[in-house]
């Protein structure tokens, strides 16, 4: 459609109009004491959008410079090796309910190891909801809370020797694994 122009004024965007952009960049040309502008072309994506230019700091100039030279390299790249990009939304039915992306594999994620898991955690939920408060506590306090405690730290804690804890800990694991 048309081209906007935007410049930091005192901290905030102040849209200016061409001619004054023109004259800016004409300006800091011939004269190199004045204080550089750094501009970002954004260019529109469809026919109803605006391109515009906006004013940046040479930090984020050079940034933007560097991620340009980069995507461009990238597009070389691809076209030197005959690479096409695929989009799997070309694959989505929705008379079916199935999209294109649900046909990619995850390789990252085993959904076997990830089913055993869960059914493993909720058999040990299931399992501590067994034991008593008692038991419960020294089992959550040495394995199952974000800062573990050393079964010395537990027995001074509770006011007994660090071999009743041990001693404990042991016939309520032996308890849990007959709930296995």
């Amino acid at each position: 459609m048309s081209t906007k122009y935007y410049i930091k004024d005192n901290g905030e965007y102040k849209e200016i109009m061409g001619k004054e952009w023109y004259e800016l960049l004409q300006k800091q040309k011939n004269n190199s004491a004045d204080k550089r502008h750094y501009f970002i072309h954004f260019e529109a994506l469809s026919n109803n959008e605006d391109d515009y230019y906006l004013e940046v700091s040479k930090e984020q100039y050079r940034k933007w410079c560097k991620e340009r030279r980069r995507h461009r390299y990238i597009q070389e790249q691809r076209e030197l090796l005959g690479l096409i990009d695929v989009l799997y939304s070309n694959f989505d039915d929705f008379e079916s309910g199935v999209l294109g992306e649900e046909l990619l594999a995850d390789k990252a994620i085993n959904s076997e190891e990830r089913a055993i898991d869960e059914i493993m955690i909720k058999q040990l939920l299931s399992s501590l909801n067994q034991l008593t408060l008692d038991e419960r506590r020294i089992i959550e306090s040495l394995y199952l809370s974000e800062k573990p405690l050393l079964q010395k730290e537990l027995a001074k804690e509770l006011h007994i020797s660090q071999q009743a804890v041990s001693k404990k800990t042991k016939a309520i694991l032996d308890k849990l694994k007959k709930y296995f």
